[in-house]
């Protein structure tokens, strides 16, 4: 029977576990987001991510030369936090300290250089931590940033990147589309007018990260790349599951989301329950569902506006051309 694993931090052994696709949990060490392999005790519910678990015990730092830091489980000032010396955000959990001088480090501050990640050769990164109200957004998934994420230090440079964006990995393998491996990439491939991509999942368009496949011009959001195999609303009985074309087959059928009413494209990835024949867009599976009655209503107050600016635009060019008849008539 597999015994587990030691760490100093802890007083039982831990367990490898892989987390399932999606899905996070917060690590006891750093207090930041776990994903992939994590170490784990359940009897107390702590978790240590990767990092976290294989991080030294001693380490020499470029930012700190006089002194080896000291990997240690919790601080160890009257505050029971610390101020790192290199983000300058305060911390709760591990830290590199060094005793003699009060230096103290987070643990991914540590082993990024001097305090910063260089990004892809473009970006140095620090660590952040941001509320609503900078209005920072993710550079790769295009989501408003708020807490701890990762930004550049160049004056005038508006890349940030969320914690999850930052760990993307370089190549994947998604099930649907089986035939190449998906490429991350941190820019547009395509030289349209608008310098968007179409993302072969939800059919948006998007400007940041995505993965890519350059053979078959098959790209998909970071963020649908991630979704959830199955999804259980509230409203129905059954779990939802994630389909990567539109499970309803055949020219003559014309399907529509259950929830907002709108069409599906065939194409299109959709969650749907084969029992009941209960199908969603991607952004509806999570949303409340409109009655039908409702949409038509606002479906004929459009055709309505429509039809009422087209009527206008065919008067004011009536009054336009009896303009011009009059005056071609006067002497």
């Amino acid at each position: 029977m597999d015994q587990g694993y030691k760490h100093f931090s802890h007083l039982h052994n831990l367990v490898m576990h892989q987390i399932p696709e999606g899905t996070e949990v917060l690590c006891s060490g750093c207090h930041s987001s776990g994903i992939e392999t994590i170490y784990v005790c359940w009897q107390c519910n702590f978790f240590l991510h990767n990092q976290c678990y294989r991080a030294t015990r001693s380490l020499k730092h470029p930012s700190h030369p006089p002194h080896s830091l000291t990997l240690v489980p919790y601080p160890t000032y009257p505050s029971n936090s610390f101020y790192c010396d290199s983000c300058r955000i305060k911390g709760t959990g591990f830290s590199y300290s060094c005793a003699d001088c009060e230096f103290d480090l987070h643990v991914q501050c540590a082993y990024s250089i001097s305090g910063a990640t260089n990004w892809n050769g473009v970006h140095n990164l620090s660590i952040v931590n941001l509320n609503k109200e900078n209005k920072v957004v993710c550079s790769g998934c295009e989501d408003n940033l708020i807490g701890k994420g990762f930004s550049c230090s160049e004056p005038n440079c508006n890349f940030h990147l969320h914690e999850s964006c930052f760990h993307l990995k370089n190549e994947i393998q998604h099930k649907s589309h089986p035939g190449h491996l998906l490429k991350l990439l941190p820019f547009v491939p395509y030289n349209n007018k608008n310098r968007e991509f179409a993302c072969s999942a939800c059919f948006g368009n998007g400007r940041g990260f995505s993965y890519h496949c350059s053979v078959c011009e098959f790209d998909l959001h970071v963020q649908c790349v991630s979704l959830p195999e199955t999804v259980k609303r509230a409203d129905h009985e059954h779990a939802l599951k994630l389909f990567y074309s539109c499970p309803v087959k055949g020219e003559e059928f014309t399907v529509s989301c259950d929830v907002c009413q709108g069409a599906i494209q065939k194409d299109r990835w959709a969650y749907y329950c084969e029992s009941c024949d209960f199908e969603t867009h991607l952004g509806c599976v999570k949303g409340e569902k409109r009655e039908r009655d409702s949409v038509m209503d606002t479906q004929v107050q459009l055709q309505r506006l429509q039809l009422e600016m087209q009527m206008n635009q065919q008067l004011a060019q009536m009054i336009a051309g009896m303009g011009a008849s009059i005056a071609s008539l006067a002497p």
